[in-house]
């Protein structure tokens, strides 16, 4: 069932409006986002003496369905835009940077792990919901598209 929900989020047809992302792609970014905002607070809690791997790993296992066909989403953006070879990579660093220079409190640190553990814990269908409440949006290339999509089809296989 989950490989035929990527199928279908692979299939789908994506206009072809000079590079600017569909709500279904910008929601797959705000997913990148937020695993790449609780993977760089996990990795940099731990450096500071505060481990929350445990509620990190919890979150990616829960949803590796969903984040893995997140991703096929973002990857298939920059496809079918044809951006530059690298382009994914480019924008999952550039995710990265910004939280790298982020504060490493206990509050932080408490507050990340919070985030995973809820997170964990919620159904995939709200992981978009959640991810937008939390995060200040990723700066998407070429901005976003005219909305089309309701917001009820802006989940993810699992």
């Amino acid at each position: 069932m989950a490989a035929a929900g990527a199928a279908v989020l692979l299939l789908a047809p994506l206009p072809a409006a000079a590079g600017c992302w569909q709500e279904r792609e910008a929601a797959a970014a705000g997913l990148r986002e937020m695993q790449t905002m609780l993977m760089v607070a996990t990795l940099r809690c731990r450096s500071a003496g505060m481990d929350i791997s445990d509620e990190y790993n919890a979150f990616v296992v829960a949803h590796r369905r969903t984040l893995d066909s997140a991703n096929i989403v973002i990857r298939r953006h920059f496809i079918v835009t044809g951006a530059a070879p690298g382009a994914y990579d480019r924008f999952a660093t550039t995710i990265a940077n910004a939280y790298g220079h982020a504060s490493t409190t206990i509050g932080d640190c408490a507050e990340a792990g919070m985030l995973a553990r809820k997170s964990a814990g919620a159904a995939p269908a709200t992981l978009v919901g959640i991810a937008a409440a939390r995060l200040h949006s990723s700066p998407l290339p070429e901005g976003r598209c005219p909305t089309t999509l309701p917001r009820t089809q802006l989940t993810f296989a699992r």
